[in-house]
């Protein structure tokens, strides 16, 4: 078994056999050039499963998640930015909670094994995107788990949007972010 640290790259695929757990093969170049290759378990406990969300109410209108990095450091947390961009030949209004949280999850799949567990002091946002526009709204991962840190290996993060208004009450998901869970400095 191998363990992420920081300072190396890793690549690679996971696997969910069942259902149950999931493993990664990794690939790591290391800072002397050496190649290595590894197996990382990365079976947490599940802490729900993510529902489907709702669709985005505006077509040519797209969201997704952007990470200050996609390494972080197991019980650490990284802050990001929803982008949203109006493609479409129309205005459209957002209207939203800041921040924004999202959850980790294991590739492809909806089970949440992280999530944002801290008080937040979040305050409305409404903002019009006209077309050929973007804006954003900013998002807290956390990579902690229902007991504690998150083990290291490779996860995804994705970030709800509620939106409310003239649209109702919707939850709209982004689509995975890749999200790195390295191993903390002693």
């Amino acid at each position: 078994m191998s363990r992420l640290r920081r300072g190396h790259t890793y690549t690679g695929s996971c696997h969910s056999p069942g259902g149950r757990g999931q493993w990664c093969r990794l690939g790591s170049i290391e800072g002397d050039g050496n190649a290595t290759l590894g197996e990382v378990d990365t079976s947490p406990p599940i802490r729900f499963q993510l529902d489907p969300g709702d669709p985005l109410p505006y077509s040519q209108v797209q969201i997704r998640l952007a990470l200050e990095s996609e390494t972080i450091e197991a019980g650490t947390q990284v802050e990001g930015q929803l982008v949203i961009t109006n493609d479409s030949g129309q205005a459209v209004d957002i209207h939203s909670g800041q921040p924004l949280t999202a959850v980790v999850v294991l590739p492809g799949t909806d089970s949440v094994v992280g999530a944002f567990s801290g008080a937040i002091g979040g305050v409305g946002r409404r903002f019009t995107l006209m077309p050929g526009s973007e804006g954003s709204l900013p998002v807290i991962v956390q990579a902690t788990g229902h007991q504690g840190a998150l083990d290291p290996g490779l996860y995804a993060a994705r970030a709800i949007l509620e939106l409310f208004g003239d649209v109702g009450r919707l939850r709209v998901l982004t689509p995975e972010t890749p999200l790195i869970v390295v191993e903390a400095p002693d």
